[in-house]
């Protein structure tokens, strides 16, 4: 299994990064296309897991990113010239406790990153429904409609900065079996360096994943694992050796 490799970690936590784009695309291609069946039915398996997870409401943010984390485990089978077999997308269930604590905090990020649009709201409400003159209070609705649209840009660039800067903790804690808030920590570090190519590179994957949609949303079954082929590909050169005895020592390190 492929681990951190702690060298290239302090050097991208301290330096710029050369992102090879194309790169990532051709290699996320050539290993698709390997196994494009298995990817796309475990695709299928991970949207059925998750639906019928959130029955429990906190299933998905249990099994969310373990289940993802099956993609990667595949992807360096194929690499490696090993037989896959379907379970094997299920060797990513480890540390499924430090995923869970990871979620929570993204969910909390996420809330306070909405509390303006939450106040947004519920100014609007209480002040269209108060007024007793109906063209003022169409006024009033129209007033705040354009207003939302100040807030798109804040909402928009806040979300992809928060995606940039948690978009290493999931890979630092299957790879380097880090707590989740000592990856948090190292995923802002690394990110302050290479914000830029990062919210470029977490659009690039997010575009390319939901381009299945455009096919009645089946080809999101393609779509969504090529997306995460990607990072893979990214995270190889960005961070990630192969295994070895000298590689199984010292992990969690601190930066």
């Amino acid at each position: 299994m492929k681990t951190l490799d702690y060298q290239k970690l302090e050097q991208v936590s301290a330096q710029k990064f050369k992102f090879r784009i194309g790169d990532y695309l051709s290699d996320a291609y050539q290993i698709f296309t390997q196994q494009w069946m298995n990817f796309v039915l475990y695709t299928l398996a991970l949207v059925f897991i998750l639906g019928l997870s959130s029955i429990t409401l906190i299933g998905p943010y249990l099994l969310t990113y373990p289940l993802i984390m099956g993609y990667f485990v595949v992807a360096e089978k194929i690499e490696n010239k090993e037989e896959v077999r379907f379970n094997d997308f299920f060797g990513g269930m480890k540390n499924y406790d430090q995923y869970f604590i990871f979620m929570l905090v993204l969910l909390l990020c996420s809330f306070i990153l909405f509390i303006p649009l939450i106040i947004w709201a519920i100014t609007a409400g209480l002040f269209t429904e108060t007024m007793n003159n109906e063209a003022t209070a169409e006024a009033l609705s129209t007033l705040f409609a354009g207003s939302f649209f100040l807030l798109f840009p804040y909402l928009l660039i806040g979300s992809v900065l928060l995606q940039v800067l948690f978009f290493l903790v999931p890979y630092l804690i299957h790879y380097g079996n880090y707590k989740a808030i000592e990856a948090l920590k190292i995923s802002i570090k690394v990110a302050k360096t290479n914000v830029l190519y990062l919210a470029l590179f977490v659009i690039i994957c997010s575009i390319i994943s939901s381009l299945g949609a455009i096919i009645c949303y089946v080809g999101l079954l393609a779509t969504i694992p090529f997306g995460y082929l990607m990072i893979y590909s990214f995270l190889k050169d960005f961070i990630l050796t192969k295994n070895s005895a000298i590689d199984g020592i010292g992990t969690n390190q601190e930066l």
